[in-house]
């Protein structure tokens, strides 16, 4: 039995074709065939129905080359045979390249009917592995999330079109790049995790929730749920499919945000105060709570409320049912502590509320009926102090806009006073004032880790040297201060100013916990990654470390104490006697310095404080440059002014008015979009603060200056985030002010800005 073939027989001689024909007929093939010579006799009977092309290498009139070439063009998938009756080596290899299925020689056509065969059955797979890729392509395209087909590395083989719109890289763009690209820094390690752990035959859990990072930018809340995939029994890769739970994550974000409001509001208060969501999961728990009951808030949190002891529990349930009917109650009972004895309270729990009127949990006060007056005695203590420590970055953005009015105020109130004017003093005096709050509102940035570092390349001796004489005057004669600098240089990232505050404020720890003098010892070293992970049990960034070590001969600390000093406030000495902020600033620093630290003390054999920093390479020194100062700090040129502080912006906007600029105002990004475009002459400056709502300063630059290819801009901030920092380093060619700001550094930084090339 024979099998049809339709052959296109590329040919100037009929006696070689009537040979190829031979063969074909010799292999099972009945051949419906054309010959032909020329381009145009070729593309005329070039057709989707042609099972194979025979093609000699060279023609007089036409090529196999050229022949492939127009193939490729009409994008159809025929069976290419190179038969010639001399063709070299490379001429074979390329046309291999352009899409030749098989080469050979005129004097060999034996090999015809088998080279056919293959390459016909060649074709059926690619046809069929390519239906299935179209029904599967069809599947992914029509379902609501993203799919990412990843191979065994974990690089993206194919993403449909929701996977596009989820990332804002097109498939092209995804494909071959590790899928831990597109997430956040936490994610991306999960996902290298789990794949190791399924690469070496670990159970994994399919399901994770982490961030995908847009191309603009912009974070999207994710829930990922990852397959193996196999083929023949082996595993060839993983499939991701990931859905946008960013709707989810806002309703949760904004339940949070209504807890932290609340918990702020009453951690000073004396009665434990709990809030339950409506699955009665607990997502408040007070500090009162704590101590009343036992468990601390990272154990509670999302959990099942644990204080309802067995016999109160068809009470507790009566309670609830109460609640989520929107019913208040108050009752005598009972609640069992974490070590298990119970403790007689009064309840009290009122629905929480909805704008739409639908229960959404329940916020409930206990109070011990033991303590009841004790804890009115212990009202209003540090609980306030701690809510600041763990606000710290919002209250460091409000505080430094309020700041930079008071001081930019004074600051020009001053300019305007004579010297005698009997206000002045009192002017100076709140000027003052106003730059030692700053001074707080930086260690409130450096705990928070959100303050801008001037990163360098140095060697950390030559910083400990520079400082010994400070050091010195600064412990007192009574204790006797040793450096031991590590033997060859110990060459770091660091801000200079920020680690030498590390060491001052380390110094001052050590020498009052020495009062009656001691040996205060400041030491560097090389380390190891292992070393160093070994004993901070903590992660460092890959390579070598440089060890800076503070210790001291004084009294030592309980393990209770050490586990709390680097919180906000929290201090062992009297009122009075420091801010409770210095080891909470040390902690900050070197956290966002890319460090780590660690604490070994025991009453009465002094305390040691290890931080480890990765090392960096000598040559990439850093040396010192002094910008050059602007010639003048006035101009004519246009300014947009965007600051949602009304009063920011007023002092912005009187500052550089005075310096001869003409000023254009908005209150949000969405006005300065309107305002930018209403106006038709140029722009030179956008002055933005980064931090609004709805839409960051960076997200507006973007859009203006897409709109303004010439616009330059400057950041002005009390408060960094992501938009224009990534680990306390601006972005390279970020123009940035630090709030509070003085008229006088405000106008140096917009002239240097705009006579910037």
């Amino acid at each position: 039995m024979t099998t049809p073939l339709k052959a296109l027989i590329l040919e100037d001689l009929q006696a070689d074709a009537e040979l190829m024909l031979h063969e074909l007929r010799r292999a099972g093939f009945d051949p419906n065939w054309k010959r032909v010579q020329s381009e145009g006799e070729f593309l005329a009977n070039l057709a989707p129905d042609v099972d194979v092309i025979l093609a000699d290498y060279h023609l007089p009139m036409f090529d196999a080359t050229r022949a492939l070439e127009l193939l490729q063009q009409r994008a159809l998938d025929i069976p290419f045979i190179v038969v010639s009756g001399t063709i070299t080596e490379e001429s074979a290899v390329e046309c291999m390249k352009r899409g030749a299925s098989d080469y050979l020689l005129k004097d060999r056509l034996a090999r015809l009917g088998p080279a056919v065969i293959r390459a016909l059955e060649d074709r059926r797979v690619r046809e069929g592995k390519q239906q299935v890729e179209e029904r599967y392509r069809w599947v992914s395209e029509n379902i609501m999330d993203a799919v990412f087909l990843l191979d065994l590395e974990g690089h993206v083989v194919f993403t449909n079109r929701r996977g596009e719109e989820l990332t804002g890289y097109p498939e092209a763009e995804q494909r071959g790049r590790p899928i831990w690209s597109l997430l956040v820094p936490e994610g991306a390690a999960e996902a290298q995790r789990r794949l190791q752990a399924v690469r070496s035959g670990q159970e994994v859990d399919p399901s994770f929730e982490t961030e995908v990072v847009r191309r603009d930018g912009v974070r999207v809340s994710v829930e990922s749920n990852v397959t193996s995939v196999f083929k023949d029994g082996q595993l060839v890769g993983r499939l991701a499919v990931v859905r946008d739970i960013s709707t989810r994550r806002r309703a949760e974000t904004a339940l949070r945000d209504t807890s932290q409001r609340l918990q702020t509001l009453i951690d000073a208060a004396p009665v434990a105060i709990i809030a339950m969501d409506e699955a009665w999961r607990v997502v408040l728990w007070n500090k009162s709570a704590t101590r009343m009951l036992g468990w601390n808030e990272h154990e509670v949190l999302g959990q099942a409320v644990p204080t309802i002891p067995d016999h109160k529990r068809a009470e507790f349930d009566a309670a609830v049912a109460q609640n989520r009917r929107g019913v208040a109650t108050l009752y005598e009972t009972q609640r069992r502590r974490k070590d298990g004895t119970l403790i007689d309270v009064i309840s009290s729990t009122a629905p929480l509320v909805d704008a739409r009127g639908r229960v959404t949990g329940s916020m409930g006060v206990l109070v011990d009926l033991a303590e009841q007056k004790q804890l009115e005695e212990q009202l209003r203590q540090s609980q306030k102090m701690e809510a600041v420590g763990q606000l710290a970055g919002g209250i460091a953005h409000d505080f430094n806009n309020l700041l930079t009015v008071i001081g930019g105020r004074t600051y020009l109130l001053l300019t305007t006073l004579p010297e005698k004017h009997p206000a002045r003093p009192n002017v100076e005096l709140i000027q003052e004032t106003a730059e030692r709050a700053a001074v707080l509102t930086r260690q409130l940035l450096a705990f928070s880790r959100k303050q801008i570092l001037a990163l360098q390349v140095l060697d950390l001796n030559t910083i400990v040297a520079s400082i010994e004489r400070i050091l010195r005057r600064l412990i007192g004669e009574h204790i006797q201060l040793v450096i031991e600098p590590s033997a060859t240089p110990g060459w770091v990232k660091v801000d200079p100013g920020q680690m030498e505050q590390v060491i001052l404020n380390l110094s001052v720890n050590a020498r009052d916990a020495m009062p009656e003098g001691g040996r205060l010892t400041i030491r560097t070293a090389h380390v190891g990654v292992a070393e160093a992970a070994a004993r901070t049990h903590a992660e460092i960034q890959a390579g070598p470390a440089v060890l800076l070590e503070v210790r001291d001969t004084g009294i030592g600390m309980t393990d209770e104490i050490r586990t709390r000093i680097f919180e906000p406030f929290f201090t062992t000495k009297p009122a009075g006697h420091g801010t409770g902020l210095g080891l909470a600033t040390v902690y900050g620093i070197v956290k966002q310095s890319g460090g780590t630290i660690e604490v070994l003390s025991q009453p009465g054999q002094g305390s040691t404080f290890q931080i480890y920093l990765p090392r960096v390479e000598e040559t990439e020194a850093t040396s010192p440059t002094d910008a050059p100062a602007p010639r003048h700090i006035g101009g004519s040129e246009t300014i947009l002014l965007v600051e949602d502080a009304e009063d920011v912006r007023d002092l912005a906007r009187d500052i550089l008015g005075l310096m001869g600029y003409n000023l254009m105002t908005a209150s949000n990004p969405v006005e300065a979009i309107q305002v930018s475009q209403d106006h038709s002459g140029v722009i030179q400056l956008l002055l933005t603060d980064v931090v609004m709502p709805g839409m960051s300063g960076r997200q507006l630059a973007d859009r203006l200056v897409a709109d303004r290819p010439g616009l330059k801009v400057l950041f002005m901030s009390g408060y960094t985030d992501n938009a224009i920092v990534h680990h306390g380093v601006l972005d390279p060619g970020t123009a940035f002010v630090q709030k509070p700001f003085t008229p006088d550094s405000l106008s140096r930084k917009v002239r240097e800005v705009l006579d910037a090339s």
